[in-house]
């Protein structure tokens, strides 16, 4: 279900009333003007948390070591 929030509603209790289950529902904030999820963000939607976060952090230590050639250069 897609439900858009209005400017009143707040996302943490919108979450809390949705119960506990992870597995049973999820919310993914989305910026107002866009109509869909990008299937940039798709693709990511079904990994679990530990296997995001692992992404995560790969993507940081990529982006730190770009960072340190650049500056010995």
């Amino acid at each position: 279900e897609k439900k858009k929030l209005k400017g009143t509603d707040c996302p943490l209790w919108e979450r809390l009333l949705q119960g506990p289950a992870g597995n049973i529902a999820r919310m993914f904030l989305m910026d107002r003007e866009a109509e869909e999820i990008s299937s940039d963000v798709a693709q990511y939607i079904k990994f679990s948390l530990p296997l995001l976060e692992t992404i995560l952090q790969r993507l940081n230590e990529e982006e730190e070591q770009e960072i340190q050639r650049t500056i010995a250069k």
